[in-house]
């Protein structure tokens, strides 16, 4: 936090926020970070982590992205009108569709990032923009494996092992 702009990511953010010495820990960054120059992605697969063990996340987050969910609660959504908690609940994952809101005004937006043509599929990427737990291993071992941590030597290896591997599930995507 010296000035550049920075992300922070807290993946399974609702672990942290049950954790008394890491909500202490959000509570006072949440308030600092866009003095900072930066933003915070918190991620959580039920939206109650929001406002049930910290109200500095729901208060201090201006901009608010909601994917697709058959378990929309209402009273975890009160910030949502009825027609977009409806339209969320109905969503299929598989469309790529979400809800951004920010404020008293939202858009329903779409990032498939597959396409027929195979020049202007982009979904090899996916695996670089999103996490979990094969994935990080695959990464760490490629690292090891070239032995630098040079995003343009380890990336294009990754992307290619990833998707020989099918480490992010695609092939059940498309």
């Amino acid at each position: 936090m010296n000035g550049r702009p920075f992300i922070l990511v807290l993946e399974e953010g609702q672990n942290l926020v049950k954790n008394e010495f890491w909500r202490k820990k959000i509570d006072n960054f949440i308030m600092q970070i866009r003095r900072k120059n930066g933003l915070i992605i918190f991620v959580t697969p039920d939206a109650k982590y929001f406002r049930s063990e910290t109200d500095s996340i729901d208060k201090q987050t201006v901009t608010k992205i909601y994917l697709a969910s058959d378990q929309v609660k209402d009273e975890d959504h009160e910030n949502l009108t009825v027609a977009e908690r409806e339209w969320l609940r109905k969503l299929n994952p598989k469309e790529h569709k979400f809800l951004i809101r920010r404020g008293r005004e939202s858009v329903r937006a779409c990032f498939d990032l597959s396409s027929d043509n195979p020049d202007e599929d982009l979904s090899d990427f996916i695996p670089v923009l999103s996490s979990n737990d094969v994935g990080v291993a695959l990464m760490d071992q490629i690292i090891e494996r070239l032995g630098t941590d040079d995003p343009a030597v380890w990336v294009p290896v990754f992307m290619q092992e990833a998707k020989a591997k099918n480490t992010h599930n695609l092939k059940a995507v498309r």
